[in-house]
């Protein structure tokens, strides 16, 4: 700390009556007072008489200089507090008003941060009754949080405080820390505002005019009651008055407040209420359709997780209309018993309103530009979960290669919008960073979990040993468990797998997948397969399975093939290592980062390797427990619990940030895109109109144009002569 800081401070309480007030202040300020510092207690002639017995009893309770002065008459609270000021001849001073209760060490906290930088004039704490400095509310007259009292709710703020020290326009009378160098710079208080009022605000707007600065000690807080010290009778007359005289002087001054209530460093209140509220958190839920995948069963695990066992929020759930009754038929077969509130797109603004959600979390990636925007007033700050960057690479996932350019257009969009990202893999926080699309510390990586009871939706179509009924060999069968987008590598998977039937192995593929609109490979597979007879017969292509029935599949399997090229994660690898399936899986993007060392990586163009090492694992039961096992011991740091506490932890860790200075991006591009909308139809337009110029200056060249520019000479003609 600066050597300066360790001078004398003198803490000025100007006194007019408030004898109860009175008591209760000193009490705490004799509780939480520093040996560096002087009390200066300044009887404003009050006529209570219990106020100087008052005085000279906390004097003897002291063990610290305490200097008591009495004022013959009334001189007015600016007058008083200038006279404090005049006594404390050289040292920092702290204006405190006697309708105040302070708190364990105030007095160090107010000097660290008045030194914290070397242009600082005037250092305010939080109250919970002073304007711009109010807490938990901005702007309110506050009851301390229920289950506080004011040195617990002050032991709260300290120790979860983000110590911003931000500036401020002005500060607040009620505990006003002003350095001695400024008051030699700018003097004391203008004796214009007489009886008080304004005076602090004036004082405050000399010090931004000397390009001084003024700032909030966001780590204290102290207890103010309002408008209960110095009381007279005439002071709401003399607010309006002295209001007129500040507004005279810095014209500017309203202007100046209203300014900073809106650009406010809102984290430090957000960050408060989410420590003593529960937070509200909006997941938006308009992706689950009818079509369960990774997607969809990353949004009901969280859900799951949060209702069962993760308590302080209280969850909405985004629906699209109408679709109440499939939402709640999709939580039972879940088996998520305590539901969500469940909220319609309609009913935004009857059930959120301004009070809003703290955040919003959209777990799934690519929500429109038009989705964000009309999300974004409603939400402190917005999450989105991002799976990948595969579709954002690939053009031949597109039907236009339009489509693929506005796709990435938005997507850096949607990024750079957000407050904060999850990353379901460090492969792809890196990609994210690599695109400089947002900054480090608004990404987490999280990673997902993995489903441990598999007593999700069942398939009663579907007998319950798969195994049996389509005739597989259990342990003698390659398993592929994804849907048939190319860079999946089926279409390899097959060629390994007759590799290994042309070396005299007895095996088949069974071939867990979904056909998609573009890119998909199944189609052009099947229509080989029916060419080759040696092979067509041992591939078994399923669609559309329960989860018991690819458990059993999993269970029975001698080993997955999870060769893809490109992943953001890959939950199939430990779906297998839970069901107790070896795993041979691609190297390439993240599916290492998942699988560690249970699993042997290889170059999915590896052929020959990788058809070997499913041998070895097949025909080798020792190789097999082994890789078993490890496959059981990486499981441990995949859990969805873990994923719900940390994904929790990250929306506490995004209150304490501001919010996104980007965040208006998706709308100023929807707006920009509307302006060059009206901008072509105006240029249609114009074009349109020079044509039909063009089309009149033609006709007037005409024959049929002269015999009419003749024919309105003689009607003109006529009419002249009949009026004649």
């Amino acid at each position: 700390m600066n050597s300066k800081s360790q001078k004398t401070i003198d803490v000025i309480i100007p006194i007019f009556n408030g004898y109860t007030f009175l008591n209760s202040c000193l009490d705490s300020v004799i509780k939480h007072f520093d040996n560096d510092a002087r009390l200066i207690l300044i009887d404003d002639s009050s006529n209570d008489p219990r106020i100087q017995v008052c005085l000279e009893h906390y004097k003897q309770q002291a063990n610290f200089p305490v200097l008591i002065y009495q004022n013959k008459q009334n001189q007015g609270f600016v007058k008083t507090v200038n006279q404090g000021m005049q006594l404390s001849d050289q040292n920092d001073v702290i204006l405190l008003n006697s309708d105040t209760i302070v708190t364990k060490n105030w007095i160090g906290k107010l000097r660290k941060a008045a030194y914290s930088k070397e242009n600082v004039a005037t250092v305010t704490p939080l109250s919970n009754n002073a304007t711009i400095f109010s807490v938990p509310e901005f702007g309110k007259a506050n009851q301390l949080p229920e289950g506080y009292d004011i040195d617990t709710f002050a032991e709260l703020i300290e120790n979860t405080t983000l110590r911003l020290y931000p500036e401020v326009p002005t500060g607040h009378g009620f505990c006003l820390y002003i350095k001695r160098t400024s008051l030699n710079l700018l003097g004391f208080f203008d004796e214009i505002y007489g009886l008080g009022c304004e005076e602090e605000n004036d004082f405050c707007m000399r010090v931004i005019s000397h390009s001084l600065c003024n700032i909030m000690a966001d780590d204290t807080f102290i207890y103010h009651v309002g408008k209960a010290s110095y009381q007279d009778e005439n002071r709401d007359k003399a607010e309006q008055v002295n209001r007129d005289k500040l507004l005279t002087k810095y014209p500017f001054y309203l202007d100046l407040i209203r300014y900073y209530q809106e650009n406010r460093p809102r984290q430090i209140w957000d960050n408060i209420k989410a420590q003593i509220y529960e937070l509200r958190v909006g997941i938006d839920g308009r992706c689950l359709n009818q079509n369960i995948s990774g997607t969809q069963r990353y949004l009901l695990e969280l859900l799951k997780a949060y209702t069962e066992q993760v308590s302080s929020l209280q969850l909405d759930l985004l629906i699209s209309n109408g679709c109440q009754e499939h939402i709640i038929n999709l939580l039972n077969k879940y088996e998520i018993v305590s539901f969500p509130n469940l909220l319609e797109e309609s009913q935004l603004d009857q059930e959120i309103g301004e009070l809003g959600w703290d955040i919003f979390h959209i777990t799934f990636q690519g929500i429109s530009l038009t989705d964000i925007v009309t999300i974004r007033p409603y939400a402190k700050r917005l999450v989105n979960t991002w799976q990948d960057f595969i579709l954002f690479r690939n053009p031949s996932y597109f039907a236009k290669f339009r489509e693929f350019e506005n796709y990435r257009f938005n997507c850096r969009i949607l990024l750079r919008s957000m407050d904060g990202i999850i990353a379901i893999s460090d492969y792809v926080k890196q990609d994210i960073l690599n695109g400089n699309l947002l900054d480090s510390k608004r990404i987490k990586r999280i990673y997902h979990g993995i489903t441990k009871n598999n007593e999700c939706i069942k398939n009663q179509n579907l007998e319950e040993n798969i195994v049996i009924n389509m005739g597989l060999m259990p342990q003698h069968y390659l398993l592929f468990v994804g849907n048939d987008f190319l860079h999946k590598n089926l279409e390899a998977t097959v060629t390994i797998f007759k590799t290994i039937l042309n070396q005299g192995y007895d095996y088949q593929l069974v071939i867990v997948s979904n056909t998609v609109q573009n890119g998909g490979v199944i189609p052009e597979i099947q229509q080989t397969l029916k060419e080759d007879i040696t092979i067509k017969d041992k591939v078994i292509f399923l669609n559309n399975i329960s989860d018991e029935a690819l458990k059993h599949l999993y269970q029975n399997a001698g080993v997955l093939l999870y060769l893809s090229n490109a992943e953001g994660f890959g939950l199939p690898p430990l779906e297998a290592f839970f069901n107790n399936c070896p795993v041979i899986a691609s190297k390439l993007t993240s599916i290492p980062e998942v699988v560690g060392e249970a699993a042997t990586c290889f170059h999915p163009g590896e052929i020959e390797k990788i058809a070997s090492e499913a041998v070895r694992l097949i025909e080798n039961p020792s190789d097999r427990d082994r890789a078993i096992q490890q496959g059981k011991e990486r499981l441990k740091q995949f859990d969805w619990l873990k994923t719900a506490q940390e994904t929790k932890d990250f929306y506490y860790y995004l209150l304490r940030l501001p919010p996104n200075s980007q965040h208006n991006l998706p709308a100023l591009h929807l707006n920009s895109q509307k302006l060059i909308s009206i901008q072509s139809q105006l240029e249609q337009t114009q074009l349109e109109l020079n044509q039909a110029y063009s089309e009149i200056e033609g006709m007037k060249s005409s024959k049929f144009w002269k015999m009419r520019e003749i024919w309105f000479q003689i009607k003109s003609w006529l009419k002249l002569t009949k009026s004649k």
